[in-house]
Order: structure tokens, then C-alpha cells, then sequence
């Protein structure tokens, strides 16, 4: 009898010194952090890593070693931390804000997908292309945002195609980049982002003006479709559907485009 209760002792104090242990390690990190002692911080996550506990926080933890690697501008190892988050399993377990330096994300609905718009950036600035929007692909199959808000869906999609659009301007295509945002030009988005690559994409060919002139004309002369389900536009040879109501005339349509806020800031 005891020994048996020894062993239970003896299981419960290492439990909490394992505990406190991995507390005070957790801490140690936070407090450099927000101490902007980056180089102990990522040490002091790295002991974490090691105790049972961490499998827990296993994205998180790697999540936050691929980021304060990227800060100390070391992009092979924040590349080997986020690869290791996209195998973590996600949990329902997270680890809470503690200062206003905001340690680590609370609840992120996008844990997966901003990890591969992080490594997309990263290869964009080592000219990689290909593995570039490799992973912008992914963030809309495998690593898709788990929400169920169609809003959050829409801004979640437009904000990838303009991180590809990026990816096409310094690779030097810039009709690609052009068209992909004139896609998106009447929705309520990203618009600055939008707006900004738009001119990015034709200032080499033409003029602001020019622009202008053919954003009206795409607008003015464009058509409803038989099922009466979208207006459909033509921009430098780029078509684009924006969606209708059922009751609108073509003329009602014109005049809602033109009177929507972003298109009168390009126009004017």
C-alpha cells in the first residue's frame, strides 16, 4: 500500500514539476519577446519544444519560431519551422495573448493558410516563382480557411489572388496582373491593394487618363447576359462579369458603378 501510494506521489510531483517547468519556459520566451530579446526567445521556445507539453502547441510553437526567424531575417530556417507547422495537427487548445506585445494569435481561423502566404513571400523574395504560388494554391485546397462565413471566403480569396498579382508584377507580367485585379475591381475588398497594382500593371503602357477612358467604356458599353444573371464588361480585352439583380436595366447598372466609391476614386 505504500509504495503504491509512493508511486502516486511520485507521478503527481513530476507532473507538476513538469508543469511549472514548461510555465517557466513559456514565460522565459513571452518576456523576451516582448522584451525584443529575440535571439533568447527563440532559445527559450525551442527548451519548450522538448516537453511533453509542447505536442499541445506544436503549430503554434513552430508557427511563432518561423516568424521570429523571418524577423532576424534567417529565411532557410523560418522556412524549416513553417514547413513543420503546415504537419502539425491543429488543435482546439491555443495559447493565449498574456502582454499587449501579443505573443502568439488567439483562435486563428487561418492558421494553416497564413503560414503559406508567409512561405509564398518568402520565395517571392528568392525569385522562386513557382514554389511561390504553389503555395497560394494550396491555401485554397488543402490549407482552405476553416470559416464558415461566405464574406470571410471572399475576402480570404481576393486577398490570395493579390499576393499572386504581386508574384506576376515582379516577374514582369504584367497583363496577368492587370486582369487578375480588374476581376476584382467592384468588389468591396482590398481595394487600395487593388487600386495600387491596377496602376502598377499599365503605367508602362498607358496613361493614367487612358486608363480612365477605357474603365468608362468597358462600363458603358458592356451587356447583360441571356440569364439575366450577370453585367458583363470588357477592359483591354479582359472580360469581367459583376453579378445583378434580376430587376435591373442596363442603365440602372451603369449608374451604380459609376456612383460606387472606388470607381468614381479611379475615374476622378
Amino acid at each position: 500500500m505504500i509504495r503504491i501510494l509512493l508511486s502516486i506521489f511520485t507521478l503527481i510531483y513530476s507532473y507538476i514539476l513538469t508543469a511549472q517547468s514548461t510555465e517557466d519556459l513559456f514565460k522565459k520566451a513571452e518576456f523576451a519577446y516582448c522584451d525584443n530579446n529575440i535571439p533568447l526567445a527563440i532559445k527559450h521556445l525551442k527548451n519548450y519544444k522538448s516537453l511533453p507539453k509542447y505536442k499541445l502547441y506544436h503549430i503554434y510553437i513552430n508557427t511563432k519560431l518561423g516568424d521570429l526567424y523571418l524577423e532576424q531575417k534567417d529565411t532557410n530556417q523560418a522556412i524549416t519551422f513553417y514547413t513543420q507547422a503546415l504537419d502539425n495537427k491543429l488543435v482546439r487548445s491555443y495559447a493565449r495573448n498574456r502582454f499587449s506585445c501579443s505573443f502568439f494569435q488567439n483562435r486563428p481561423r487561418r492558421m494553416y493558410s497564413n503560414i503559406c502566404v508567409k512561405l509564398s513571400k518568402i520565395y517571392k523574395h528568392k525569385k522562386e516563382y513557382d514554389k511561390a504560388k504553389r503555395y497560394l494554391k494550396l491555401t485554397e485546397s488543402q490549407y482552405k480557411p476553416n470559416s464558415y462565413c461566405g464574406n470571410d471566403m471572399i475576402d480570404h480569396r481576393i486577398s490570395i489572388k493579390i499576393e499572386e498579382a504581386k508574384i506576376d508584377l515582379q516577374k514582369g507580367d504584367t497583363i496577368k496582373a492587370r486582369n487578375s485585379m480588374l476581376d476584382f475591381l467592384f468588389h468591396n475588398y482590398h481595394f487600395n491593394e487593388i487600386k495600387t497594382i491596377l496602376y502598377t500593371s499599365v503605367k508602362d503602357t498607358y496613361t493614367k487618363k487612358e486608363l480612365q477612358k477605357e474603365l468608362i467604356k468597358g462600363i458603358k458599353e458592356g451587356y447583360i447576359d441571356k440569364e439575366g444573371k450577370y453585367y458583363i464588361m470588357t477592359f483591354f480585352n479582359h472580360t469581367v462579369k459583376k453579378n445583378k439583380r434580376s430587376s435591373e436595366s442596363k442603365e440602372r447598372i451603369i449608374t451604380q458603378i459609376l456612383e460606387m466609391k472606388r470607381i468614381k476614386e479611379i475615374l476622378n
